[in-house]
């Protein structure tokens, strides 16, 4: 059984180890499953994470996720978390002006963005956001030509933990096991149907022990099952489903 005193980052290490070439996550590409094993999913978020290091993400400062569910969503989401900063989820159907707020209230340094639509939405917001350093994207398509110098491309950002993790091998591992239980893991925010969005945070031990206690004995997951990530990830039931609880049960998710 997995204690509740442990981080989400932590149980990611664990099951990379205990795992190692289980598939952990699928994505279906132009019709065909492609298949991330739990050591790729560790080696992915190490140097996401790493990258991030280097463009100055501390710990205890905030970032944002904007964009429909993928598997680089999840990487980033722990990414941010190993180095005890805190991941925060944005509606990929926000609007320029819902976009502003979030990433406004939440302080958040960086976001990290899905594809061109989605970075268009930050960009014509950004000279009202004097906190936001950098705008990470997944899918560069269409934006080549933008001349902006807060993007950067998300595999540049890998390629940066990549070369950070060669010269220091064992700082992710430092930084992971130094994350602690009570820390802010995300944040998550309400949809704003009743006034302003507010954010809730929520600790490590907070998602790990209402995994534990609260959804198991209802799901009854194993490490045999498999699920399709299907509502947007910044909600708490799919952050739950398809992030924290296959890092405590170890089973399979799957992107349509």
């Amino acid at each position: 059984m997995t204690k509740v005193n442990t981080t989400l980052p932590q149980l990611l290490l664990e099951k990379g180890r205990t795992y190692q070439d289980r598939v952990a996550m699928r994505e279906k590409h132009k019709g065909i499953w492609r298949e991330v094993s739990w050591k790729d999913y560790v080696e992915k978020v190490q140097a996401f994470s790493l990258g991030l290091l280097e463009l100055g993400l501390a710990r205890n400062s905030h970032a944002s996720i904007l964009g429909e569910n993928c598997p680089e969503w999840i990487y980033a989401d722990l990414s941010i978390q190993s180095l005890g900063a805190v991941s925060v989820g944005i509606y990929p159907t926000n609007s320029a002006d819902q976009v502003k707020y979030i990433l406004d209230h939440s302080m958040s340094d960086m976001v990290v963005v899905k594809d061109q639509e989605q970075a268009d939405k930050v960009l014509a917001v950004k000279n009202e956001l004097p906190l936001l350093t950098k705008i990470i994207v997944m899918d560069m398509k269409g934006l080549r030509h933008y001349d902006d110098p807060s993007i950067i491309a998300y595999a540049e950002v890998e390629e940066m933990g990549r070369k950070k993790r060669e010269k220091d091998p064992g700082l992710f591992e430092e930084r992971v096991q130094s994350t602690r239980p009570e820390d802010v893991a995300f944040i998550v925010y309400t949809s704003g149907t009743t006034g302003p969005p507010k954010g809730a945070m929520i600790s490590h031990r907070n998602i790990i022990h209402q995994i534990i206690n609260g959804l198991q004995p209802i799901l009854h997951f194993t490490d045999k099952d498999s699920l399709l990530s299907y509502l947007p990830l910044c909600h708490i039931f799919e952050r739950n489903l398809s992030m924290a609880m296959p890092l405590v049960f170890g089973y399979t998710t799957s992107f349509a």
